[in-house]
């Protein structure tokens, strides 16, 4: 009997121990499956900040005036794990944007990509920022835009198939069309914010760009710059045929040349309230528009702004080149040599550098 109790006794311990490992793993899984489901319900998700940490949700209950003294970046940054050029593109971008800032602290950075991305961007913001003695002060938040509701990314995957080639490629995620409904994803007292590229260098201080919404009239609402290689007027080479005297796909200062998204202000409230912008965001304003330019893109939410401005060219704020300075020069070499520099061209001071079709950046650091 004593061998007997002796096999048994550790036998129930272990049982006990067995049991008790159950009773843990089941309270920690029923916790995150809870902690999910919120994160879902708010969309928005602020997993952690360099400054205190705060759902964009949340600082909508902050007065307005509080929001608007804040300088609003958003940047789409995905598949960043493993990807070290895409890791060093944004360091270079984010280290020359704080080294000519003249109010670090008033930037709050809006990420839009996936949650590995999120945590790699948070940390190279912050490993900047303290590089340049600015602790514990930059805000940064974050959209998955797999949470996004379902009427949103319903009118996604509207214009993307309206507009997109219906060919894989590297802009056909949902993702690359996020801007053009930013002004239904963001809070409300939230009314403007600026998307940038991550393969930039900023050779002026960011205010500066911030202050060009100054320049809006009424009824512009996004402030954009001219694609600077002849890109549309190869794209709209059967409407350009049948209308040999349209402006559309023309180079500046006169043409509809078409525009590049790599530099984008957004005035949300205007977007909001425009009956004009928000009615191509439905199948059939989209389609007519397609079918009437005859229009197959390839180029993301930046098809979507210039197919719109061939009608309406009154929503869109004109941005000065040097404030997306585009060097590719793939048309150059491909067809379009000869009336290259028409779109080419760009005189005046240089504040952004954008180094399109992996251009390489080196020759235009500062820092």
């Amino acid at each position: 009997m004593r061998f007997l109790f002796k096999l048994v006794r550790p036998t129930i311990f272990l049982l006990t121990l067995f049991a008790f490992l159950l009773l843990i793993i089941s309270i920690y899984l029923v916790f995150n499956d809870g902690v999910a489901k919120s994160n879902r319900i708010l969309g928005i998700m602020h997993l952690a900040g360099v400054r205190e940490e705060m759902d964009l949700l949340e600082r909508a209950k902050t007065p307005k005036s509080f929001m608007d003294s804040e300088h609003l970046i958003m940047f789409l940054f995905s598949n960043a794990d493993g990807n070290k050029q895409l890791q060093n593109s944004f360091t270079m971008c984010l280290t020359s944007l704080f080294s000519k800032a003249s109010n670090p602290q008033a930037l709050h950075f809006y990420i839009a990509g996936d949650v590995e991305s999120y945590y790699i961007a948070k940390t190279v913001i912050q490993s900047i920022a303290n590089k340049f003695g600015i602790h514990n002060q930059i805000l940064v938040s974050y959209q998955n835009i797999s949470q996004l509701e379902d009427n949103v990314l319903d009118i996604i995957h509207t214009v993307r198939q309206q507009i997109s080639s219906g060919k894989e490629h590297r802009f056909s995620s949902p993702l690359f069309y996020l801007s053009i409904i930013l002004h239904k994803v963001m809070p409300h007292n939230i009314s403007q914010i600026i998307l940038l590229d991550v393969d930039l260098v900023i050779a002026s201080d960011i205010s500066k760009l911030f202050s060009l919404f100054n320049n809006f009239d009424q009824e512009q609402a996004i402030g954009i710059a001219r694609e600077n290689q002849p890109v549309y007027q190869t794209t709209l080479w059967e409407y350009r045929k049948n209308n040999p005297k349209t402006r559309v796909g023309e180079p500046p200062p006169k043409g509809l040349t078409g525009f590049n998204s790599g530099v984008v202000l957004f005035d949300l409230q205007k977007l909001r309230v425009s009956s004009k912008y928000n009615s191509f965001l439905t199948e059939e304003r989209m389609n007519a528009l397609v079918q009437k330019y005859k229009f197959q893109g390839h180029l993301g939410d930046q098809d979507f702004y210039t197919l719109l401005s061939f009608d309406y060219e009154e929503l869109f704020y004109i941005l000065p080149c040097g404030w997306n300075r585009q060097l590719c020069q793939w048309w150059k070499h491909n067809g379009l040599g000869e009336k290259f520099d028409l779109y080419y061209s760009c005189s005046g001071v240089i504040h952004i550098w954008h180094g399109n079709c992996e251009t390489s950046l080196l020759n235009y650091t500062t820092f």
